[in-house]
C-alpha cells in the first residue's frame, strides 16, 4: 500500500480487513507506520489466506486526524 498527501513525518495507522471467497470478513491488526518528509509511506500488508476476494484498507493520519478508505476487489 502506498499513500501520498499525509502529514509530513507523522504516524499513520493503517487498518485492514479481508473478505474470502466463502464470505466470511477475517480483520488484521492495525500497524502503524510513519510517513516521511513529504507526507508519502509505502507499507506491505501479508495475507496468509489464498482464498482473499476482497480488501478494506484505511489509512488513518494521526497527524490531521484524515482518514483515507480504499476498497480492492479481486
Amino acid at each position: 500500500m502506498d499513500g501520498s498527501g499525509f502529514e509530513p513525518n507523522q504516524p499513520v495507522q493503517i487498518d485492514y480487513q479481508f473478505r474470502i471467497s466463502t464470505g466470511g470478513l477475517v480483520a488484521g491488526d492495525p500497524q502503524n507506520v510513519a510517513s516521511g518528509s513529504i507526507g508519502t509511506f509505502s507499507h506491505q500488508i501479508h495475507a496468509a489466506y489464498s482464498n482473499i476476494s476482497a480488501a478494506v484498507v484505511r489509512a488513518i493520519d494521526l497527524g490531521s486526524g484524515e482518514i483515507v478508505l480504499n476498497t480492492l476487489e479481486n
